[in-house]
């Protein structure tokens, strides 16, 4: 109930905001987006089964990514289509008497659709690679595939080139047991800033 209501209300501010704009002009074909991009996600992983046997309990999780560790590039193919890879990283230290780390590592590539209204669509594929280490014990690592879907909207700060970029998506993660990896629905709410070639 709260992801849904957490989507739905992302969802509506960035209609609203798309509706109440004045249009503004396209990016042109060959302009480059360079940007980067923190957030909050909220992450209901579902049980990992084994012939019935539930190996691994479902849980929901509330993840922020701070500070700004998630940056793209976009090209723009046309005025509306653009291509978007992206990196981030994450790294943690932690005491204790264990002690240890871990590091993330996210690899994305979306398709945006981008209005003159500077509201956009994009939908593409993520793949999470995490490390984990322990003194005195072997590091353990796992990978994951994911797929999803959003919407943005961009705020202008400096004419075309210099923009707030705010947005929301869901991520669907594919179960990956032998890792012990279960599959989760997530919902993103993204604020980040972006800067145009032309």
């Amino acid at each position: 109930m709260y992801e849904k209501r957490f989507l739905q209300g992302g969802v509506g501010a960035l209609l609203l905001l798309a509706l109440s704009a004045a249009p503004l002009t396209a990016q042109t074909k060959g302009a480059i987006e360079i940007g980067v991009e923190n957030g909050l996600a909220v992450s209901a992983t579902q049980d990992i089964t084994d012939n019935g046997t539930v190996l691994s309990e479902g849980q929901t999780d509330v993840i922020v990514d701070f500070p700004l560790l998630f940056w793209h590039v976009g090209f723009f193919a046309s005025d509306r289509i653009s291509i978007e890879p992206g990196f981030g990283l994450s790294y943690s230290n932690y005491g204790g008497a264990e002690g240890g780390s871990y590091t993330i590592f996210n690899f994305s590539t979306d398709v945006l659709y981008n209005l003159p209204s500077n509201l956009f669509f994009h939908a593409g594929g993520l793949y999470t690679y995490s490390r984990v280490g322990f003194e005195g014990a072997d590091s353990e690592s796992a990978g994951q595939f994911n797929l999803g879907a959003g919407l943005g909207y961009r705020i202008r700060l400096i004419g075309d080139q210099v923009k707030f970029r705010i947005g929301a998506r869901y991520y669907y993660s594919f179960e990956n047991a032998s890792d012990g990896l279960p599959s989760a629905h997530s919902f993103l709410a993204t604020i980040g800033l972006s800067v145009f070639t032309k």
